[in-house]
């Protein structure tokens, strides 16, 4: 059986949100402040979704978003993401943000068609931010595109 269940601290799919952000120390700083939903299948964690809620100004943020390679291209990730949209909607937040690697073009394309719009650029962010070089599809992750829901 399929669900979307909340998960806790104890429960963090580590491998999960490192497929989607490789940087462990950077995922840990916003982990504690955030809420965890976990796509489960048969008892096993396949997707995962972290937000960050800002409760004083009604607006959130999706951290990480993930789905175990094996299961890639299940449409896992798009039920993550449409939960955590209707979740914010249901909790009354104004904007829903979201960001991506220039590199990660599907992920971008997904993000545009459940309507997600540009908004921002940080130019280098991944080489400010990251020890080694990100690689997706033989494009090096440099700029960090920002994007929102209203």
């Amino acid at each position: 059986m399929e669900q979307i269940v909340e998960l806790t601290l104890k429960q963090v799919p580590w491998n999960l949100l490192l497929e989607a952000d490789p940087n462990r120390k950077q995922i840990s700083t916003y982990l504690s402040k955030s809420l965890l939903f976990g796509y489960q299948l048969d008892g096993q964690i396949l997707g995962v979704v972290v937000v960050q809620p800002n409760h004083s100004i009604l607006e959130a943020e999706i951290k990480n978003i993930a789905v175990d390679p094996s299961s890639e291209g299940q449409g896992i990730g798009r039920q993550l993401l449409n939960y955590v949209i209707d979740w914010s909607r249901n909790n009354h937040y104004h904007t829903l943000f979201i960001s991506t690697g220039n590199s990660s073009i599907r992920q971008l394309k997904i993000y545009q068609k459940v309507g997600f719009e540009i908004f921002d650029l940080d130019k280098n962010f991944f080489i400010r931010n990251y020890p080694k070089p990100i690689f997706e599809d033989g494009i090096q992750c440099i700029t960090l595109i920002k994007l929102k829901m209203s």
